[in-house]
């Protein structure tokens, strides 16, 4: 009785909080002590009514582990403080997973049982972020309805290394179609075709061609068959992440004028300011900085990731720019002593994922906790 109430109420209020969310990047403070009281309340009737002190102890023990995980979090920039109070109140209301779809569907059980153990919360955590991944995934590609250059630059690079693509997955089929005939493992491809794909396009072209020529004598249908299985999926996953590379910037960036600096605004760069002026200074790529290391050249790197000054804010930071960040920020730009504008990084709605994250785990119990612990 007391899991699908607490599965209901979970489920509205994680819904209501995705909507305010989506429409504001808020999770408004009401809402949330509101379902952090209701768990509180709903724990003591359910100890009171069973006689045992266990589902108040264990909501207890839920919502501390909840806030010490989400809290450290937000100390590494990695999450708002907003999504620390959202977890733990989701966690008083479900310290345990309740498994309430999965029992639903009769499936729960096996791989797919709960444990007693208040581990809710960090099962909450890595389920959302994994739900993260395809929701950015859907962000970035919305904006291609309205940039049409986007998706025929992006068609254009994929199409660019097309031929790339081909040659390998020639070379990979007719390798694993002659290896396999002599009984050779089929692994020893791996480290060879690491070698040729670092080769210039002409000795690939004439590789392919030698290997595919042997691929095809001795098995024809292998051949094509592997070629084809290698080659297709590898050139729809470069497709896909090219236009996933060009669409983020316009889906998670935007240029606002320094003057106009708010409260919760994640710069794209680091905010340093040094001799009583304001810099906007970008932390170098991992291309950058292994050019940097091979050249022997570790000053730079190391330099960029520790800009000379006092640094006010970073992307590293979820949370964004304080109130007092900002504002020194907007009577810097007033002054003529910080850039005009500055690139502002669009954070993506959180909570989303976390509806995602709970319904699933509903569904799949402690599959995580009882594939580690087995």
């Amino acid at each position: 009785m007391f899991g699908a109430f607490y599965f209901a109420v979970t489920v509205l209020g994680l819904a209501a909080a995705t909507y305010t969310d989506l429409r504001e990047r808020i999770v408004p403070n009401r809402l949330v002590y509101g379902l952090g009281a209701i768990g509180i309340a709903a724990k003591a009737a359910e100890s009171y009514l069973s006689g045992s002190a266990v589902p108040a102890i264990l909501a207890l023990e839920g919502g501390i582990i909840a806030f010490a995980l989400s809290y450290a979090l937000y100390r590494l920039g990695i999450w708002a403080g907003g999504d620390v109070k959202l977890v733990t109140a989701v966690s008083i209301l479900n310290p345990v997973n309740y498994n309430f779809l999965g029992e639903l569907a009769g499936i729960a059980g096996g791989i797919f049982s709960t444990i007693a153990l208040p581990v809710f919360s960090a099962s909450l955590v890595v389920y959302s972020a994994l739900a993260i991944f395809p929701l950015g995934m859907a962000m970035s590609f919305s904006v291609l309805a309205a940039r049409k250059d986007i998706l025929s630059e992006a068609l254009q690079e994929a199409r660019a290394k097309a031929e790339y693509v081909l040659l390998a997955g020639a070379i990979a089929s007719g390798l694993n179609v002659i290896l396999a005939h002599f009984g050779i493992n089929a692994l020893l491809s791996i480290p060879i075709l690491l070698l040729l794909v670092m080769q210039k396009k002409k000795k690939l072209r004439i590789v392919a061609v030698v290997v595919s020529a042997g691929g095809a004598i001795v098995s024809l249908r292998e051949f094509v068959y592997g070629a084809a299985w290698i080659a297709i999926p590898v050139a729809a996953a470069y497709t896909l992440w090219i236009l996933y590379a060009r669409c983020r910037p316009a889906a998670f960036k935007e240029t606002v004028k320094t003057s106009q600096a708010a409260e919760g605004m994640v710069p794209d760069a680091y905010v340093v300011e040094r001799k009583g002026t304001i810099f906007f200074e970008h932390a170098p790529g991992m291309i950058s900085v292994i050019k940097q290391l091979i050249a022997n050249r570790t000053e730079k790197p190391l330099m960029a990731l520790n800009p000379e000054g006092k640094v006010i804010s970073g992307p590293g930071n979820a949370g964004g720019l304080t109130e007092s960040e900002a504002k020194h920020l907007r009577e810097m730009a007033s002054g003529n002593k910080a850039p005009k504008e500055m690139v502002v990084r669009k954070t993506m709605a959180f909570v989303p994922a976390m509806l995602l994250a709970y319904i699933s785990l509903q569904l799949t119990g402690d599959i995580i906790w009882n594939i580690l612990l087995k």
